[in-house]
C-alpha cells in the first residue's frame, strides 16, 4: 500500500544517510575536534574532583604542597644553622627559595583552577574579583610570600658576595650576618603564604561579569535585557542607581580610603623607611633599590600617550560599585538619543571638583554597563597625575592617558570615546562646598580641535556628550589658602601644589548622593580643514547643550537650588540655528595652524619624564641610604 511503501522508503533513506558519507568527510572515519576532546576531558575531570575519590586526591594534593612548604621551611633553618659556609648556605636557601616558591604557585595556579573548572571566569590575574574576603586573603598571602622569597633572596646575595670575595660594602655593615633577619622567620612566612592560598580558594565567590572587556570597549553579557533597561530608563527620565552589587559598609569605606589616599599611603612608605632604617638598615635599602629600579621601567614607552600599561583584569570589578554605593550615585539619561558603540563618544564630565575621581569610576560600575553597553572610555586625566606614583599606576592598569594631543588620539583610536574634564585646574580654583553657585570655566577649546580633526579623519560618526555630575562639588573641600597665591602655583607651576582636601575627615570624603546627568549627544560634523570661526560655534553649542543638560535634570536630582555660572560667558545658539552659521562658513585652507593630525609626530619621546623620575628617586635613595648608614 501507499503507507507501506512510505515506511519502507523512509526506512532506506535513513539507512543510507547512516551509511553514505557526507560531503566533505572521509572514508576512513572521523575525528572528534581537538576542542570537543578537550571539553570532554574537563567535564570528566570535574565530575572526578566532585567524586569522593576527588575529594581525597584534592586533599593529597594540598598534603603535597604543603610537604613542599615545610621542606623549604627546613632548608631556609639549615642555611641558618650554616650561615659561616657560603657554598653550602647558598645551595641551601637557593632550594629553599625554590621549594616555597613552587608550593605556593602551584597551589594557587594549578589547585585553583582544578578547584573553580566548573567557573570560567577564574583567571590567575583577576585584581579585585572573586569577593572582599578573597582578594583579603590573596593580599596578605601574597605580602607574606614576599617577605619570605625577599629574606631568603638577601641571604642569597650575602653568600654570593662572600663566594666572590667581594668586600665593598663591608664598611657599611653592608648584609652582615647580624643584620640579616632569621632565614626561620622566611620559612614561617612561606608555610602561612601556602595556608592563606588555601583558604581564599575556598571563600572564592565570583560575581557573574556584566561585561567582557575587548581591546576598543566592552561587550554586554546581556544586550538584551540593557537595551530594555535603557529604554524604560530614557522613556521615564528616573535616574538609575549605578550600583547592583551589593557591598558592606566596611568594604565602601575601605574603597573610598584607598581611592581617595593613594599619595598619602606614598608618603607614609617614605616616612616609615626613614623610621624603620635604623632598625633593618640592609632591609630598607635593598627594597629601596629593588623597588627603584624595578619601578623607573614603568615610564619607559610613554605609557601616558599610549596606554600600554592597561589592564582589562580591572573591568567588572565590585571596588567600583563599592564606590558608587558609598555616594548614593544614580546615572541619568533623558535624551532620546541612544549612544551607539559603533559612534565615537567624546564625554566632557562637569564640574571639576576638588579631586574628581568620579570620571575615573564612573564608567566601570555595573550601572554603567547596563545603560550604555560596550561603551566604556578611556579617562583623560592632567599630565601632573602621570608623574604621581600610586596615582599614575591605578589610572594607567584602568586605561587612563594624559589629556594631551598625543594622549587625546591614542585614547580615542584605541577605546573610540574618552571621558575627561575641560574646565581643568582653574575650575577647581572655583569650587566651594557650600556655594549654590557652580562656575563653569569655559575657556578651553582644544577638546573640540580636536574632536573635529578626528572626525575629518575617521569615517565613523563623532559626537560630543556634555555630562554633569551634582554633587560633586560637595564631596571635597580644599585648605583655605587665597585664591591668588592658588592661581599663582597654577599658572607657574601648572599644577596647585596647596592642595589638601578635606571632606568627613582629611582622606575621606563626604558620602554626598551623585547624580550623574547625561546630556544629548552633539554630532560633530566632518570637515577637510576648520576655522576658528568653526570652532567657536561648536564651543557655543556644547556648552548650550551642557547648561541645557543643567536646567532639565536639577529637579529630579534634588539640587533646583543650584545654579550654573558660565565663566567666561558663553552666547546660547540653537541646534538650528548652528546648522544654518555652519553651512554659511568656509572651510579653510590646510596651513600649519589647522593641520591634520596625521602630520604630527607619532609616539614622541618621553626621555625628559624618564630623567626626571630617575633623579627624584636617586635622590631619595641616596637619602635613606645616608640616614641608614652615616647619619
Amino acid at each position: 500500500t501507499a503507507a507501506s511503501a512510505a515506511s519502507a522508503a523512509t526506512t532506506t533513506t535513513a539507512a543510507a544517510s547512516t551509511t553514505a558519507p557526507t560531503a566533505g568527510s572521509s572514508n576512513i572515519g572521523t575525528k572528534r575536534p581537538p576542542s570537543s576532546r578537550l571539553r570532554n576531558g574537563r567535564s570528566s575531570l570535574l565530575l572526578y574532583l566532585k567524586s569522593k575519590n576527588g575529594a581525597q586526591w584534592w586533599n593529597s594534593f594540598l598534603g603535597l604542597q604543603g610537604l613542599l612548604a615545610l621542606v623549604g621551611c627546613g632548608l631556609a633553618v639549615l642555611s641558618d644553622v650554616h650561615a659561616n659556609n657560603p657554598q653550602a648556605g647558598f645551595l641551601l636557601v637557593g632550594f629553599a627559595i625554590a621549594t616555597i616558591s613552587l608550593s605556593v604557585f602551584l597551589t594557587y595556579g594549578l589547585g585553583g583552577q582544578l578547584r573553580h573548572q566548573d567557573r570560567p571566569e577564574w583567571r590567575f590575574f583577576q585584581p579585585g574579583k572573586g569577593g572582599v574576603r578573597f582578594v583579603l586573603l590573596q593580599g596578605l598571602s601574597w605580602a607574606f610570600f614576599s617577605i619570605a622569597v625577599f629574606v631568603l633572596s638577601q641571604r642569597s646575595i650575602r653568600h654570593i658576595c662572600e663566594l666572590l670575595d667581594i668586600h665593598a660594602f663591608d664598611s657599611w655593615h653592608w648584609l652582615t650576618t647580624s643584620h640579616l633577619p632569621s632565614l626561620f622567620s622566611a620559612g614561617i612566612g612561606g608555610i602561612v603564604a601556602l595556608v592563606l592560598n588555601v583558604l581564599s580558594l575556598e571563600v572564592y565567590d565570583p560575581t557573574p561579569p556584566l561585561a567582557v572587556a575587548t581591546g576598543e570597549g566592552v561587550q554586554s553579557a546581556a544586550s538584551t535585557s540593557s537595551t530594555a533597561s535603557r529604554t524604560d530608563s530614557q522613556r521615564n527620565a528616573v535616574p538609575e542607581p549605578l550600583a547592583s552589587l551589593p557591598s558592606s559598609v566596611f568594604t565602601q569605606i575601605a574603597c573610598v580610603v584607598l581611592f581617595y589616599n593613594l599619595e598619602k599611603l606614598l608618603a607614609t612608605w617614605m616616612v616609615g623607611s626613614l623610621y624603620f632604617v635604623q632598625l633593618a638598615p640592609a632591609t630598607i635599602v635593598a627594597t629601596w633599590t629593588l623597588a627603584g629600579s624595578m619601578y623607573i621601567r614603568t615610564y619607559l614607552g610613554s605609557p601616558s600617550r599610549t596606554g600600554r600599561r592597561y589592564r582589562p583584569e580591572f573591568r567588572g570589578s565590585w571596588m567600583f560599585d563599592a564606590l558608587a554605593e558609598y555616594f548614593s550615585t544614580r546615572l541619568l539619561h533623558r535624551s532620546k538619543q541612544e549612544l551607539r558603540p559603533a559612534d565615537v563618544h567624546i564625554f566632557g564630565y562637569h564640574p571639576h571638583g576638588i579631586l574628581p575621581l568620579t570620571v575615573g569610576w564612573l564608567h566601570f560600575t555595573s550601572g554603567w554597563a547596563r545603560l550604555f553597553p560596550r561603551i566604556f572610555p578611556a579617562t583623560l586625566t592632567s599630565s601632573i597625575i602621570h608623574f604621581v606614583p600610586l596615582y599614575r599606576d591605578m589610572g594607567q592598569l584602568l586605561g587612563g592617558f594624559e589629556v594631551s594631543r598625543e594622549g587625546f588620539r591614542a585614547a580615542l583610536l584605541r577605546f573610540r570615546s574618552v571621558i575627561f574634564v575641560p574646565g581643568g585646574q582653574q575650575e577647581m580654583l572655583e569650587s566651594c562646598s557650600t556655594s549654590r553657585e557652580i562656575v563653569i570655566v569655559t575657556r578651553h577649546q582644544g577638546f573640540l580641535r580636536l574632536a573635529l580633526e578626528h572626525a575629518a579623519e575617521v569615517p565613523e560618526d563623532v559626537y560630543l556628550v556634555p555630562v554633569y555630575g551634582f554633587g560633586e562639588t560637595e564631596v571635597l573641600d580644599n585648605v583655605s589658602v587665597p585664591k591668588s597665591v592658588q592661581k599663582w602655583f597654577t599658572q607657574t607651576l601648572r599644577a596647585n601644589i596647596v592642595f589638601f582636601p578635606y571632606g568627613l575627615v582629611p582622606g575621606v570624603p563626604r558620602p554626598v548622593p551623585l547624580t550623574i546627568a547625561v546630556g544629548r549627544k552633539i554630532c560633530v560634523p566632518k570637515l577637510p580643514s576648520y576655522t576658528p570661526k568653526h570652532v567657536d560655534l561648536l564651543h557655543r553649542l556644547y556648552y548650550t547643550a551642557l547648561q541645557e543638560n543643567f536646567e532639565e535634570t536639577k529637579a529630579t536630582a534634588r539640587h533646583s537650588g543650584d545654579v550654573m555660572v558660565l565663566s567666561p560667558a558663553v552666547e546660547p545658539l540653537s541646534q538650528e540655528e548652528f546648522d544654518r552659521q555652519w553651512l554659511q562658513l568656509p572651510c579653510a585652507h590646510d596651513d600649519a595652524s589647522t593641520r591634520r593630525p596625521s602630520e604630527l609626530k607619532r609616539g614622541s619621546s618621553n626621555h625628559k619624564e624618564v630623567m626626571y623620575v630617575a633623579l627624584v628617586l636617586l635622590c631619595c635613595y641616596l637619602g635613606v641610604v645616608y640616614y641608614a648608614y652615616f647619619a
